[in-house]
């Protein structure tokens, strides 16, 4: 499955993280409530399953937390340490 990453900049300058995925005519926009990282999450087999059928009938749009950074957002914005 292809994923497609991005990121938004708040208008206080911070970086919010998204990745988009699936299918169909449905868009779903997710943030997790206990998990705020978007890359770390497809390592959580109960986690990567349920997004997997999610894929199955929409297109869905996860975003991190606020204050969570996911590496490549960091790396992209040239602020990784």
């Amino acid at each position: 499955m292809e994923t497609v990453n991005g990121y938004a900049v708040a208008s206080d300058g911070a970086y919010i993280a998204y990745q988009t995925f699936g299918e169909g005519q449905t868009v779903l926009a997710w943030q997790f409530d206990w998990f705020g990282n978007i890359d770390a999450l497809w390592g959580v087999d109960m986690e990567r399953e349920w997004l997997n059928g999610l894929a199955g009938f929409a297109k869905v749009v996860l975003h991190d937390r606020r204050r969570v950074r996911s590496v490549w957002v960091a790396l992209r914005a040239g602020t990784a340490q």
